[in-house]
């Protein structure tokens, strides 16, 4: 039985050349979020950062209960199909798939097979994981 609570995946497109609504328009697609250069990081605290690029962020159509490999199948599917358009943006964008994945209690672990990278990997692209431990409340 797996100990991943909950998965959570994205693609973000950051450029400091184009704008949010430029990529939107290469894509055919509007984000789940857009950041705008220079937009505080944090609207409720005044003395937040800034975002130091434009920033869209796509929404994984996963559900959170999903296991990591539907969720980069899903993004791989995407890719596949925007292969020609997200070249285009290369150019003038960093791209990226964000996981976020949370365990409850002990040790996780992450396997990537390789269909799922070399879907990933047809365009120049980063995964970046963000781990979350839950503490095991029997401890």
């Amino acid at each position: 039985m797996s100990n991943i609570d909950w998965v959570s995946t994205s693609l973000r497109i950051s450029s400091s050349k184009l704008t949010t609504s430029e990529i939107s328009k290469v894509l055919n697609l509007e984000p789940l979020i857009h950041y705008k250069k220079g937009e505080l990081m944090s609207s409720r605290n005044p003395k937040s950062q800034k975002f130091k690029e434009n920033l869209c962020i796509y929404e994984n159509i996963a559900k959170k209960s999903d296991d990591l490999e539907m969720h980069l199948k899903k993004i791989g599917l995407f890719i596949k199909n925007n292969e020609n358009k997200l070249k285009e943006l290369i150019t003038n964008c960093e791209i990226d798939v964000y996981c976020g994945i949370s365990y409850n209690g002990g040790q996780g672990g992450i396997v990537l097979n390789s269909e799922i990278l070399k879907k990933l990997a047809s365009i120049p692209i980063e995964i970046i994981f963000d781990l979350y431990f839950e503490e095991d409340e029997d401890t």
